[in-house]
């Protein structure tokens, strides 16, 4: 499985646009790098919240249904547009914590090293 970091331009808070305006922007943006049919999954606190093993055997799953691309989202400050989220294959959480964009990509990036370990069989999840 190869791994890519994809990132959409940033909306600045400091605009005069509203919370949701500035998420539907970056959601266009979003849609914009998204590899055709891909299959995507958005990480949102309400999302389903999974163990290490569930996320291992959810990436076999979607592997074997014949998916290429497996993208998850990350929203900004503001989260996800709704538009966007309802366009996911699945809603997923890391934790019903509120994290900083980029510490839920660190927290994300961890899981799917430790889903590849769990799925290659190596003891790393223990």
């Amino acid at each position: 499985m190869d791994i890519k970091v994809l990132q959409a331009k940033r909306i600045k808070a400091g605009s005069k646009k509203s919370h949701q305006e500035i998420t539907e922007l970056e959601a266009n943006a979003i849609r914009k790098i998204l590899p055709v049919s891909s299959y995507t999954i958005a990480m949102e606190p309400t999302g389903r919240p999974l163990t290490s093993e569930d996320l291992a055997r959810t990436i076999t799953d979607i592997e074997t249904m014949g998916h290429r691309d497996l993208v998850f989202i990350i929203g900004g400050p503001f989260g996800l547009a709704a538009s966007l989220v309802t366009q996911c294959n699945q809603r997923l959480s890391l934790s019903p914590m509120t994290f900083t964009h980029d510490m839920a990509r660190l927290i994300l990036a961890e899981q799917i090293y430790r889903a590849c370990t769990i799925r290659a069989g190596l003891p790393y999840h223990h």
